[in-house]
């Protein structure tokens, strides 16, 4: 194992993954309705509504509806909505019945344009809240770590391979209607001993999507990355080769002002000395480029103009040739 801290580390984050989505959705509901309390009403309603019309509206008309739905669940006590709910539509039918009974209530749901079905339709919607939160931020945190996956440990072929993998079972459950994944419920009950069929079915349907959808937004963002490298890569090769057959020229023009003209001084040389140099900076392995580095900030950075046509002809004429004997340069150029 080359690197066993970064090693421990990825893995670390696999641990915490579900801990911090969890952590996430707590607080999605604070955020919310710090944002617009009226948030939940209209995501429950298509947008049609910015109150509980069903419920809230109808009390408010002295309507008595809680009655009908305790009717229903009993003496059980329930802090939030979605979980009033979500005991109430388990026994859908009894639901319907005491609603349709309720003449006073149909008088109020007829009044305002609205139906039992639409009052169902609105409790499911509350009832499924938690789950909708909770894999958003699944995809939130999968995202999140996926990116640090890319960023910080360099994993772009991982990250790749596992979407790819990814992606292949969830089309083939897909297309067989949950068959494969079903067949997968006995292994991973040897694995969780304690795993329950329900929760099972929660992880393949809310975790796995959420990963692939993860998996997909990085590959939109990992593709517009590398369009942008693409386009940086070609521009630097560009400006390599213009400053390196600029060094060719000014190097005969040194030669032959040395020989003919050695009263003539250069002042300006118009090679790009610091994509050079930046070049160099980057590819610390190549002995002939780090020497090449030294050289342009040892001699380079000073005026041309202080510097004699002799001692420039040699500066250039050294960079020049491990320019040639650089592989990594030559790759890169040519």
């Amino acid at each position: 194992m080359k690197h066993p801290v970064k090693t421990i580390f990825a893995l670390l984050l696999m641990y915490v993954y579900i801990p911090i989505a969890f952590l996430l959705y707590m607080c999605s509901f604070q955020v919310i309705s710090w944002l617009d309390p009226n948030a939940y009403y209209r995501y429950a309603t298509d947008g049609k509504y910015t109150e509980d019309i069903f419920f809230k509206g109808a009390i408010g008309q002295e309507i008595e509806v809680s009655s009908m739905l305790e009717s229903i669940v009993g003496s059980q006590v329930f802090k939030r909505p979605q979980d009033l709910f979500s005991a109430v539509l388990k026994k859908e039918d009894s639901l319907r019945h005491t609603l349709e009974s309720n003449n006073e209530y149909m008088l109020y749901l007829k009044k305002n344009n609205l139906t039992v079905d639409h009052v169902i339709a609105y409790m499911k919607k509350i009832s499924e809240l938690d789950d909708n939160l909770m894999n958003a931020n699944l995809y939130l945190t999968a995202l999140g770590i996926i990116m640090v996956y890319y960023l910080l440990f360099k994993y772009r072929n991982r990250i790749y391979l596992g979407a790819g993998l990814l992606y292949i079972f969830l089309v083939i459950d897909a297309f067989t209607y949950n068959l494969v994944s079903d067949a997968f419920y006995p292994q991973m009950k040897r694995l969780v001993s304690d795993l329950s069929y329900e929760d099972y079915l929660v992880t393949v349907k809310g975790l796995l999507p959420a990963l692939r959808e993860a998996t997909l937004t990085f590959i939109i963002f990992d593709t517009v990355i590398q369009s942008y490298k693409d386009r940086k890569n070609k521009r630097l090769e560009t400006d390599l080769k213009i400053s390196y057959y600029s060094l060719e020229k000014v190097l005969n023009i040194l030669k032959n002002i040395i020989n003919e003209n050695p009263k003539i001084k250069l002042v300006e040389v118009k090679i790009n000395k610091n994509v050079i140099l930046e070049f160099c900076k980057k590819n610390k392995q190549d002995q002939y480029l780090q020497d090449i580095k030294k050289i342009i900030e040892h001699n380079l950075q000073q005026e041309i103009r202080n510097i004699s046509n002799l001692e420039l002809y040699e500066i250039y004429s050294t960079i020049y040739k491990n320019l040639n004997k650089s592989t990594t340069f030559k790759a890169k150029v040519f």
